[in-house]
């Protein structure tokens, strides 16, 4: 197995147990707490990255938040894939104005 397939893996790996982790504090949370608190309990219980609000703020501006929990996507890998997307564009523009010339 190669070193890219084995860190796929893990990443499949943490991203199953955090689910079943907020499963299950779900199901707990459920009995004795009230809605509007739930979402962020469990945001605050289980992923202690995403600790401060300004943090929060821009996983929830990426779209990582999903059914009460974050995946396990590092800001980084975001960043860097909008950044090449944009690099890409850029790099078109630049092709089509040589190709208008």
């Amino acid at each position: 197995m190669n070193k890219f397939a084995y860190q796929k893996q893990l990443l499949r790996q943490k991203i199953d147990t955090n689910r079943s982790l907020v499963k299950s504090e779900l199901e707990t949370l459920k009995a004795n707490a009230n809605p509007a608190n739930l979402f962020y309990t469990v945001i605050k219980k289980k992923v202690p990255s995403v600790q401060n609000q300004m943090e929060r703020k821009k996983a929830q501006m990426k779209g990582l938040i999903k059914y009460g929990m974050i995946l396990s996507i590092s800001m980084a890998m975001v960043t860097a894939y909008y950044l090449r997307r944009r690099k890409r564009a850029v790099m078109a523009k630049k092709i089509d104005e040589l190709n208008e010339v």
